[in-house]
Order: C-alpha cells, then sequence, then structure tokens
C-alpha cells in the first residue's frame, strides 16, 4: 500500500469551547496545505452561541444554507480573510464569513466566500451596495 493518505480526520472534543477554539484553526496553514475545520452539518449551536453570532460578538466560519446566505465571487485572491470581512461589514454586520482557503501556497484565497450578515434585513443593501 503506498501513496498518501486521503488526509481528514474526525475529531470529538469534551466541550463546545474546545470545538470552538479547533473551528479557529479553519484555513490556517500546516504541513504544506491549509487546514479545513469544520462542525458537522447536523450541528446545531446552543441559543448562547446563536445570540452572540446575531450581535457580531462572534463571527463564525460555518456558514448555515438559509435563504439570506450570500455568495461573494471576484475577490482578489491576495485579500487576507480580515481584508474581505472589513470590505464586507462596511454594508453591515456579520454573523458568519468562510472565505474559501487558497489551493496554491502564492494566493490567500480562492476568490470566492459565502458571508452572513447579522441582520438578515441587510442582506439584500449589502448585495446593492457591494455589487459591481
Amino acid at each position: 500500500m503506498g501513496g498518501a493518505g486521503r488526509s481528514f480526520a474526525f475529531a470529538v472534543f469534551e466541550g463546545p469551547e474546545a470545538a470552538t477554539a479547533a473551528a479557529s484553526l479553519d484555513a490556517m496553514p500546516f504541513a504544506g496545505v491549509m487546514l479545513r475545520v469544520k462542525r458537522p452539518r447536523e450541528y446545531v449551536p446552543p441559543p448562547s452561541a446563536v445570540a452572540a453570532m446575531a450581535t457580531g460578538a462572534v463571527l463564525a466560519r460555518d456558514v448555515p444554507d438559509v435563504p439570506h446566505k450570500v455568495f461573494v465571487g471576484g475577490i482578489d485572491n491576495q485579500l487576507s480573510y480580515d481584508e474581505v470581512r472589513q470590505i464586507l461589514e462596511t454594508a453591515g454586520p456579520l454573523a458568519a464569513l468562510n472565505l474559501m482557503p487558497p489551493r496554491y501556497p502564492d494566493s490567500k484565497n480562492r476568490g470566492y466566500a459565502f458571508a452572513l450578515y447579522a441582520n438578515p434585513a441587510d442582506t439584500d443593501a449589502a448585495i446593492a451596495k457591494l455589487s459591481g
């Protein structure tokens, strides 16, 4: 049996704080590749986490599939996560942002992201303001 493994793992943490800390490693470089750390699809955050996201106190990297989820394309692949966040937040506070990690070491992202505004009512205004 030769060749490289698929390079993935599943982890179970003792508590939500440890899982949240691990999730902050998403898109970090490790051993020449970018880590992809995600919660399971069926994950339901506790009410306190939902409230923190709604106030903008915590910015999630997992963007749930909801009607007001926004696809953002055409992002300069040299912009960092924080730079993209600053640009998007000119239209309102975000609850979640997933900037797709780069495929190549000479870039900072893949040129697209998914975002979720803290107030769903800000979504249409954000699209109008940031388009073009």
